[in-house]
């Protein structure tokens, strides 16, 4: 998004040497790669994961007939709403897809209902406002799972949040969120190549009840196991620690 004014912007940047003596977080390997492309090799990173508080579903709800798909975030082309839309478009079985988060971008918004409008009569589409924070995980697990390929995330909080509810990822591979095919809580798919999209989605809804609730069960422990560790809490201490000894010339033995 608006690449020209970042570009030139970074240029500034670079050219008065405002990078130096910078600390750069970094969520992920992938971030830190990606800060590295647009600053060069020799900035300073340091890799502290994204610390967010987790609560977690407290019982996974039996999937109903048709199967339930969510998406929760901004509406803005960013979040790429209007390709998951057109995804569905190739989508075979039956499928409910409910739209939460607040509509940034009225032209955008509209671009999507016009995609929604073409649906074959098997995907119905509902936009359902917004939910505040305390809602998320609990209306998160009452759907099948999470569907939002979006452009790009430096971390992804509601992917997080679709974890810990224990709903199956079907997103694109520009987030942190990897390998989730090996990991058996998801996929992470290329976005040039949208029927792939279609065919895990159609894989989803015609898994049995008792397969589908084993792969939410997979989710459920894998996200607990990921955000009760301290890993993220003492690598955010560290990078603090790290920050405060360069300023002070101190040399940092991590």
């Amino acid at each position: 998004m608006k690449t020209k004014k970042k570009k030139i912007f970074i240029e500034i940047y670079k050219l008065l040497k405002l990078p130096h003596g910078i600390v750069f977080q970094a969520s992920s390997e992938y971030e830190a790669a990606d800060i590295r492309r647009g600053l060069g090799s020799k900035i300073d990173i340091f890799i502290a994961e994204d610390i967010a508080a987790q609560e977690f579903a407290e019982n996974l709800p039996n999937r109903e007939q048709t199967t339930k798909a969510i998406f929760l975030s901004r509406i803005s082309p960013m979040k790429n709403l209007d390709l998951a839309l057109n995804i569905l478009k190739k989508v075979k079985e039956p499928l409910l897809y409910d739209i939460y988060g607040p509509i940034e971008d009225e032209l955008y918004w509209k671009k999507c209902q016009e995609v929604i409008a073409e649906l074959p009569p098997n995907i119905v589409v509902q936009y359902k406002g917004e939910l505040t924070p305390d809602q998320v995980v609990s209306k998160l697990s009452s759907y099948d799972f999470f569907f939002m390929p979006t452009k790009g995330e430096n971390y992804g909080h509601v992917i997080a949040e679709a974890l810990c509810a224990g709903l199956p990822l079907v997103i694109s591979d520009t987030t942190p969120w990897r390998n989730l095919e090996s990991l058996g809580i998801g996929w992470d798919l290329p976005l040039d190549n949208l029927d792939v999209f279609s065919e895990v989605i159609d894989k989803l809804s015609v898994m049995s009840e008792d397969e589908h609730l084993e792969m939410r069960q997979t989710v459920l422990k894998w996200a607990k196991q990921k955000f009760a560790q301290r890993n993220a809490i003492e690598s955010n201490i560290t990078m603090f620690r790290y920050a405060y000894n360069k300023k002070k010339g101190i040399n940092n033995a991590i």
